[in-house]
């Protein structure tokens, strides 16, 4: 897994590199690029830019991907037209990239300057739509699936000015992942409504549910047989209270759901999770709660301003404690007795 981190990460920064000399001239133009890592089994595959250029007219853009493999080399372009896009993801099956957007109406940056101007561009935003593309490796867009979803407005505040909207998000954002010899499972959510589905490799929508429970985070896992769906859900445990959704990936029939805690009833801290490469299952690593200590997630101020402690549950009778200087720049661990 961090062999994976670090090949995404260094793949990045070569794009970035051999893109640099683009980026004036991208400035001065108003052309942008977003790049995302292209995986599919929990292996990199190759690197996806997406270019905004000219504006076609008052409400779209002309558009670019440049798909690339795993040594930036190119592969194909597609070139389209369509309203105001934000990537969110990229995944990829059987020849066949799933890539997902944000439309939106909402473009560049806008300062708030009154509870009018805050109101519009929150209705703006409601008005926002999920777009998911389904591309060859002939630059083919074999399909498309549009629907309409509640955003949120995402604001900046610099220094004591007014508020910057920067763009709309959804609540709980949208994930996606492949289904090896099936096609796609996606997952997102708004404040209304969060919802699981399932497309095969021509980017038909074969089934679709609505979450189990309303959770303060999801996490979205898909192996050749199952779909796991991760729920973050009680906030009286911060680090803890996990509950794992399993489904089948042909027809998103329920299997079984379970807390993630041990035989004596204590949280698990998920720590990671993931498909296995070698075996293809899903696996997640953590570490057990101090259920003495389950509702307990304290920052300290340190007496020197520049050092943070963060205390953690940890074994019984102790308490992990990182300590990190901000002037040195590194964190020190330490288990010390209650």
């Amino acid at each position: 897994m961090k062999i994976l981190g670090s090949s995404a990460i260094l793949l990045l920064f070569c794009f970035g590199l051999r893109a640099q000399t683009k980026i004036f001239r991208e400035v001065g133009e108003d052309i942008s690029t977003q790049m995302r890592a292209i995986t599919q089994d929990n292996a990199l595959v190759g690197c996806l830019a997406f270019t905004r250029l000219e504006k076609a007219s008052e409400d779209s853009f002309n558009y670019r991907i440049t798909i690339m493999d795993e040594n930036l080399n190119d592969i194909g372009t597609v070139n389209f037209r369509q309203a105001n896009l934000v990537l969110q993801t990229v995944s990829f099956e059987a020849n066949v990239l799933c890539i997902g957007y944000i439309q939106t109406s909402l473009t560049g940056m806008q300062k708030i300057r009154s509870h009018n101007g805050l109101q519009k561009a929150e209705d703006a935003a409601s008005y926002s739509h999920i777009l998911l593309q389904f591309i060859n490796l002939d630059g083919k867009v074999i399909n498309t699936y549009y629907k309409d979803a509640h955003m949120e407005v995402r604001l900046a505040q610099v220094s004591h000015r007014a508020p910057v909207v920067i763009g709309a998000e959804l609540k709980y954002g949208m994930q996606i992942k492949n289904i090896p010899k099936h096609g796609f499972a996606f997952f997102y959510g708004d404040d209304m409504m969060q919802k699981l589905l399932v497309f095969d490799d021509k980017g038909e929508l074969r089934h679709e549910i609505e979450s189990p429970m309303l959770a303060e985070r999801y996490y979205l896992l898909a192996s050749g047989e199952d779909i796991y769906l991760m729920l973050k859900q009680n906030e009286r445990v911060p680090e803890g209270a996990f509950t794992l959704f399993d489904y089948s990936a042909r027809d998103l029939r329920p299997k079984s759901n379970f807390d993630l805690r041990d035989g004596y009833d204590n949280w698990l801290k998920v720590l990671s999770s993931d498909i296995d490469p070698a075996s293809g299952d899903a696996y997640i690593a953590g570490c057990i709660i101090n259920p003495k200590r389950e509702n307990q997630f304290l920052t300290i101020p340190h007496k020197d301003g520049n050092v943070k402690i963060n205390v953690f549950p940890a074994k019984e009778g102790h308490m992990m404690v990182a300590e990190y200087n901000k002037k040195e720049k590194f964190t020190r661990f330490s288990i010390e007795a209650l």
